[in-house]
Parts: structure tokens; sequence; C-alpha cells
């Protein structure tokens, strides 16, 4: 919390997914106040990939970096009757990561939400065509970790 010029500022810092903390009933007098928040998390090369919009193409890769502030989106092209198996590995000390597959409309295909140092999605396209789908890389405790993915796209 910060005092200027008698008024009471409060500064919220970690919001996560647009949530609007601030009473809608209180007018905002105080118009000379910057906004000096940034985001302190050093993420990695890949971005942006905040949202299943944005996702990048993913083959795998190590070394990625996932912040509490900044979700990784991966699409990943699965031929039709082939199996796609997602891993995602950590150390989950460091932060717990979790996993969600997603189909191009947003509905969830495979979650893994455990607490160990992996987590893995797994999903058979039997879409009739080839179909992409959406890896979604979340931090679930933590500021900041780093993982390594590997995607296997394989016949049955």
């Amino acid at each position: 919390m910060r005092i200027i010029a008698g008024s009471v500022v409060l500064v919220l810092v970690g919001c996560k997914n647009d949530v609007d903390p601030v009473d809608t009933d209180v007018a905002d007098t105080d118009t000379d106040v910057a906004d000096t928040d940034t985001d302190t998390c050093a993420d990695d090369a890949q971005e942006p990939n905040d949202a299943l919009d944005d996702a990048m193409a993913s083959t795998g890769g190590a070394g990625l970096v996932v912040c509490s502030t900044s979700d990784d989106w991966w699409v990943v092209t699965v031929p039709d009757g082939y199996n796609l198996t997602a891993e995602v590995t950590f150390v989950n000390d460091d932060g717990d990561i979790d996993a969600w597959l997603y189909d191009s409309a947003g509905s969830v295909l495979d979650v893994s939400q455990g607490v160990s140092d992996s987590e893995i999605v797994l999903w058979t396209n039997g879409e009739g065509a080839e179909t992409d789908v959406f890896l979604e890389i979340s931090l679930f405790g933590g500021d900041r970790n780093t993982y390594d993915l590997a995607i296997d796209v394989s016949a049955p």
C-alpha cells in the first residue's frame, strides 16, 4: 500500500485471468499516479505464446520457461488415427506445472494436474482428418519454472 497526497492507493501484483479486484462503486479521483508495474519474470524466446490464438507450433523443446503471469500455448498437428503424447518434465519444488490439451474450439481433451516432476497428456485423433490440438502449460505454484517438453505423434 502507498499513501499519495492523503489518498490510499492499493497496488495489486499477480492478478490472473484478468480479474478486476477494484470495487466499481468507488470513484477513482487520483489521476496523477503512474502505472509502474512490470512483469519481472524472464520468459523464454518463444513469446508471445500466452493464449490459444497465439499458440506456437511445437515438436518439443528443452529449457522452456513458464511464468505465473504468462501461460505457454503450443499447437500440434495430429494426423487422422494417430496418437499424441505430450510430456512436460520439470522440478516441482521450483513451481508446480500443469498441462491441458484442447481442441480448436477450446474444449478440453485431456488434463494433467499432478504434484510430481512431470505431467503427461494423451489424445488419439479419431476426427477423420488431420487436426490441430492445443497444449497449455500453466504454472500452478511459484512465480517461474523451466521445463522440457517432449511431443510424440505416432501411428497406433
